[in-house]
């Protein structure tokens, strides 16, 4: 716990650490609760609580990448809070994009850091909300939850509370491998976060072979990829950005380590995949 306080310690000195025009209100009656600094001390503890983890993830993926809001430019949309579906949810409609949180699912930091990451993924890549593209979304939303909440607590977890409606609540786990679905419209737009799972499993096993973190390289390498990603990248694709990003941080185990995870999870078939380009020539937020 010690070192992650020294690390958020680390990151509220930078400029811009904090995001500006926050706006928390509620579902039940579209009141807005509380602005900015204000939401630290409103009467709603849901409110003042689900501020206080924004604010830090907001800290944490702009002092890791450099980004500051969700696109980069500072933005934030608004926060409602008091849903009374038992989910959790970036969407954008009409133009105007805000997230959404039932009470439970404000108060953990995974399921905040994984819609927030929706958001920067929605901004930067448009990844098309189907099949592969899809699942894509969903791994890097669910690894970003886990790598932040591990930052935030100091506590290592693999596991994420599952929000897919179409099913009782249970748990995903990224150490646990299952077989891919063929994707359909019918089925959570061709099973998204059924076969989220691969490429998330294939972060698992990066990192332990890395013996790293899960806010460490592994992360700085899909974080990059995800960002360069085309609107229907499959996983083959992500999986070529992946290894060129780990490539161009000339750490030979790291190579290793994100190369046989995609062999791992089956998604490459062979070692080393013809090369795409150099990352230097992919990446904008590789520090």
């Amino acid at each position: 716990m010690a070192a992650a306080v020294t690390r958020q310690a680390v990151c509220y000195s930078l400029e811009g650490s904090f995001p500006n025009h926050v706006v928390v209100a509620s579902l039940k009656d579209g009141s807005t609760i509380c602005t900015d600094d204000h939401c630290k001390t409103a009467k709603d503890p849901v409110a003042s609580a689900l501020y206080n983890t924004v604010t830090r993830i907001h800290c944490f993926i702009r002092s890791k990448f450099g980004i500051k809001g969700i696109d980069g430019k500072g933005t934030m949309a608004h926060l409602y809070i008091h849903w009374d579906e038992d989910n959790a949810a970036w969407s954008c409609e009409t133009g105007s994009c805000v997230w959404r949180f039932n009470s439970r699912y404000a108060l953990d930091p995974k399921v905040v850091g994984h819609e927030y990451m929706h958001a920067v993924v929605s901004k930067f890549a448009g990844l098309n909300y189907r099949e592969e593209s899809g699942a894509l979304d969903e791994a890097m939303a669910d690894v970003m939850g886990l790598a932040f909440s591990e930052w935030f607590t100091g506590i290592t977890s693999w596991t994420i509370i599952d929000r897919d409606l179409s099913r009782c609540i249970d748990m995903r786990s990224f150490q646990r491998l299952t077989p891919r679905e063929v994707p359909s419209e019918r089925n959570d737009y061709g099973y998204v976060h059924d076969n989220g799972r691969i490429p998330s499993h294939a972060f698992f096993y990066a990192v332990r072979e890395f013996n790293g973190l899960l806010h460490g390289k592994v992360l700085h390498v899909w974080f990059n990829a995800i960002l360069k990603a085309s609107r229907n990248e499959t996983f083959v694709e992500f999986a070529n950005k992946t290894i060129c990003f780990a490539q161009d941080l000339q750490d030979s185990q790291l190579v290793s380590a994100v190369t046989y995870s995609w062999l791992h999870v089956q998604v490459l078939k062979q070692q080393i995949p013809r090369s795409i380009g150099r990352a230097k020539d992919l990446a904008v937020y590789l520090i």
